[in-house]
């Protein structure tokens, strides 16, 4: 996967059953809605979906992005004062935060290899590496 026009295209239906999770109408259009939007909140997607699906409630919204998440197909990401967001796994990558709106902006940088020397030192075998970096985006200035 790659960028956000390409995950619009993507076969939501094949991923999920490669996942091993039933590809259901709404588990795909949550993923379209994820895809199209980058980082959201659960009740985002929600009001994106609800009108399509009547009977659709909050809870099973979360619900589904439990599952995705345990299958690796979503990751959450915490923000210290907003509510937490989601997105579609993709390659490794950080977070631009900013602490007024909210908003978050992807960011390639390889941190395992800047931190490969401290690890090292200690004996340590990176795993899993979340870097999130706060501050004020262009438009909050």
């Amino acid at each position: 996967m790659g960028t956000a026009s390409e995950l619009i295209m993507y076969d939501y239906p094949t991923l999920l059953r490669e996942h091993h999770l039933k590809a259901t109408p709404q588990r795909t259009a949550i993923l379209q809605v994820m895809a199209h939007e980058g980082h959201i909140s659960i009740e985002m997607i929600y009001e994106k979906i609800k009108g399509l699906f009547p009977s659709l409630s909050l809870a099973t919204i979360y619900k589904n992005m439990i599952a995705m998440q345990e299958q690796g197909i979503v990751k959450e990401l915490k923000i210290a004062g907003f509510k937490n967001r989601y997105e579609i796994q993709k390659q490794p990558h950080h977070h631009m935060v900013c602490q007024k709106c909210g908003s978050i902006v992807d960011v390639e940088f390889d941190v395992a290899q800047a931190l490969e020397g401290v690890s090292k030192s200690h004996g340590f075998e990176l795993k899993q590496i979340d870097l999130s970096i706060s501050g004020i985006c262009d438009k909050c200035r």
